[in-house]
């Protein structure tokens, strides 16, 4: 037996990759939050109720960042 014995392969019948579970539903949580906030924001503008603060308001306390 030679040292690279794990190079050969045995024909087998499937040939395409398995495909990765986990990719699979980490993919589809990300469409269904991305889904969810689209609904809830079309919700919020359909019912005209305004943003509850002004942009960039609660971060008017930090400093600006520093210049290195």
């Amino acid at each position: 037996m030679e040292a690279h014995a794990g190079t050969i392969r045995i024909p087998t019948e499937t040939t395409a990759k398995p495909r990765r579970r986990r990719l699979r539903l980490f993919l589809a949580a990300a469409r269904a939050r991305r889904r969810e906030r689209a609904v809830r924001s079309h919700e919020l503008r359909a019912s005209g109720i305004g943003a509850p603060s002004v942009p960039g308001s609660e971060h008017s306390h930090l400093l600006p960042p520093k210049a290195y």
